[in-house]
């Protein structure tokens, strides 16, 4: 067997592993807070360029129209490593946050927060995928620019 395509079934065999410990991650956590009636929009395993849209797409939905909403999105850095994003939108003006990060070259750790508006920007290079924005947030500096919390 060549050496190119040792490599080839190595980093596919490591792909397959990142997936299903994304979905294994994924399926571990649960929203912070369940209110009654509150609808789930799901959870999100975002590798790559391998993007579901759904889970943000559904908040977005349920904060425009002054819906409850809450979802799970985990996505991997480049180098593999799972940050876990559960949004929860309990009312117009206050979305609750918590990050759990577990990114090797950048904060580590349990995050959360609490912001009062968000708004979705589009990614350019990549149609079909945007950023919801949120704004007005306090909590720790590890993921704000300023009181700006975006979630890819």
């Amino acid at each position: 067997m060549t050496r190119a395509r040792v490599w080839a079934i190595a980093a596919g065999s490591l792909a397959v592993l990142v997936l299903i410990a994304a979905v294994w991650i994924a399926r571990g956590q649960r929203p912070a807070s369940r209110l009654a009636g509150h609808p789930s929009c799901g959870q999100a395993v975002n590798v790559g360029l391998n993007y579901d849209s759904q889970p943000p797409g559904c908040l977005w939905q349920a904060y425009t129209s002054g819906g409850g909403a809450d979802a799970i999105m985990v996505n991997y850095t480049t180098e593999g490593d799972p940050v876990t994003y559960n949004v929860d939108i309990v009312s117009k003006a206050r979305i609750q946050v918590s990050i759990q990060s577990q990114d090797r070259y950048g904060p580590q750790g349990y995050f959360t927060y609490v912001c009062q508006t968000m708004t979705r920007q589009p990614v350019a290079q990549l149609p079909g995928r945007f950023y919801l924005v949120l704004t007005g947030c306090s909590g720790p500096p590890d993921f704000l620019d300023g009181s700006r919390l975006t979630i890819p």
